[in-house]
């Protein structure tokens, strides 16, 4: 059985931010989600007000996040209902 110091339920914004300060703290860090990372920012057209961007799609803002959880090495455990 894995053990974790954080477990974070839900993978969208919140839960990604959080994992990413939990790491970087020096934690063992895990994500659980049902669907994919980032929520729903897939369903947004266009973001606009996210710093660091002056425009960037939902889609590209969240493989951004996906990225950055692979590049730290957060586990994600997929649930399914």
């Amino acid at each position: 059985m894995k053990s974790f110091d954080v477990l974070i339920i839900g993978g969208g914004v919140a839960g990604i931010t959080a994992a990413v300060y939990a790491k970087r703290r020096g934690k063992k860090v895990a994500i659980v989600e049902e669907m994919l990372l980032g929520g729903q920012l897939a369903s947004i057209d266009r973001i606009e007000n996210f710093p660091s961007y002056a425009s960037i799609t939902g889609e590209d803002l969240m493989y951004e996040f996906q990225n950055q959880v692979k590049h730290l090495e957060i586990e994600v455990i997929k649930i399914e209902f």
